[in-house]
């Protein structure tokens, strides 16, 4: 399974200690324990839905990682073509948000696999994880395939991410997401941070994750997607932050087939923009010496997605995204 290679952190958290303490907030490990601050929203009665809950009974997937049950799609059967199936998560915002998985894999490479969305609007919109900005409106900083120097597990720049897939790992449908066969169970974390700020409300209570499956019509005989032990937990990074202020600005026409607006709230002086593509290629920089709008157009840009990285003194301060 390849690493996250190319992730981008937007950095508003300066954290002078180093050190940490994890405190379990949920456990999904399928066997009927409390499940916490975290619900299971999973849909039995759709036949064409893979996900169940049981002993694994095949021949990869033999056995859950903590006895005696999983989820997987489907204990006994392998997966057939022109499939997906999901199941859903919802999970009370208390404070930062850690997510760790133990997960095996079994699907053919590059083609068939799973993938994990995030939604902030209870299921209205879904979006990638790895590249979800969405929620940047709300109250935590978010994880985006941006940055080359991307170091795993890099507390001083608040990151905490392990055995992610990346751009890089596309499924049949152009979907980023997990494929191929794991050698055995997969530790997987990903997190989300508070914004530290005391003028800042929660504008929402909850969120949900989504773990879907999808297949190709080509028959493989490969056994799926087998997950165990979701845990939903928080570290405690001590107190001493630095509150950096809250900087926003408006992306106009988006999508744009032209001329676009840059916006922001308020003037700045010596500000950098710069434009990332899917691969994390810097396709374009612009310099804004005094004022809080700039105008630009798409000749330097194919169609597709891309991240504007805002940039202060050097410092990130903000991101956005234009189609």
């Amino acid at each position: 399974m390849k690493q996250f290679l190319l992730v981008y952190l937007l950095s508003l958290l300066y954290i002078s200690s180093s050190s940490q303490q994890e405190t379990t907030l949920g456990l999904l490990d399928f066997d009927g324990s409390d499940n916490g601050y975290m619900e299971l929203l999973l849909n039995q009665e759709d036949s064409t839905n893979l996900w169940q809950i049981g002993v694994p009974s095949k021949l990869y997937f033999d056995s859950a990682y903590s006895p005696i049950t999983a989820i997987l799609t489907d204990t006994v059967n392998s997966y057939p073509i022109n499939n997906y199936s999901s199941f859903e998560i919802e999970i009370e915002l208390l404070n930062n948000i850690f997510v760790e998985i133990k997960h095996k894999l079994d699907t053919d490479y590059y083609l068939d696999g799973g993938y994990i969305e995030v939604s902030w609007d209870n299921g209205l919109t879904w979006d990638n994880i790895i590249t979800d900005v969405n929620f940047a409106s709300y109250w935590f900083t978010p994880i985006s395939p941006l940055d080359s120097s991307f170091v795993e597990n890099d507390w001083d720049n608040n990151l905490y991410i392990e055995n992610m897939y990346s751009i890089s790992d596309t499924l049949f449908n152009g979907e980023f997401g997990f494929s191929g066969t794991s050698d055995d169970w997969i530790t997987t974390r990903f997190s989300w941070y508070e914004i530290p700020s005391k003028s800042y409300e929660k504008s929402i209570s909850t969120f949900k994750l989504r773990f879907s499956f999808i297949s190709d019509a080509v028959n493989t005989n490969k056994e799926g997607w087998m997950i165990d032990n979701i845990r939903y937990y928080d570290n405690d990074f001590g107190s001493s932050i630095e509150e950096l202020p809250s900087i926003n600005f408006k992306v106009y026409p988006n999508p744009s087939t032209g001329l676009f607006n840059i916006r922001f709230d308020e003037k700045y002086e010596d500000a950098k923009i710069e434009f990332f593509n899917s691969i994390g290629q810097i396709v374009k920089t612009k310099n804004v010496k005094n004022g809080n709008e700039i105008r630009c157009n798409n000749d330097d840009f194919e169609n597709g997605l891309y991240w504007i990285k805002l940039s202060l003194h050097d410092e990130i301060v903000a991101i956005n995204k234009i189609l």
